[in-house]
């Protein structure tokens, strides 16, 4: 949907030697992952405000705005990260949302 730090290479690589382009792009992408599997959205929210610009989010994160939107609070269940790694320098991950889908939480844009 969309991708976590937004650094990219600006020259060609060989794929082999992919990486994520810079130590603070790492670092926000797996702190996004851990608060992504802990189901912590606010605090989600709030680093992206806080650090976006600086680990050049891509899109600064709006496409999980979009998600989180889409699902409401029934994604407290966090997240299983089902791999992470560079693509061409900016920050990807496969992740599969835990949904409460009998439950208490809002159903957001979807109306179910």
């Amino acid at each position: 949907m969309g991708a976590l730090s937004g650094s990219t290479f600006t020259q060609e690589i060989d794929i082999a030697d992919d990486r994520i382009a810079s130590q603070a792009d790492e670092e926000w992408n797996r702190r996004v992952l851990e608060l992504m599997s802990a189901g912590d959205g606010q605090a989600i929210r709030e680093l992206a405000g806080n650090s976006a610009d600086r680990a050049r989010v891509d899109m600064g994160f709006k496409h999980f705005a979009w998600l989180v939107g889409a699902m409401g609070e029934r994604w407290s269940h966090g997240v299983t990260v089902h791999a992470y790694g560079p693509i061409y320098g900016s920050g990807a991950a496969v992740v599969e949302f835990g949904l409460d889908l009998a439950g208490s939480g809002s159903a957001g844009a979807l109306g179910r």
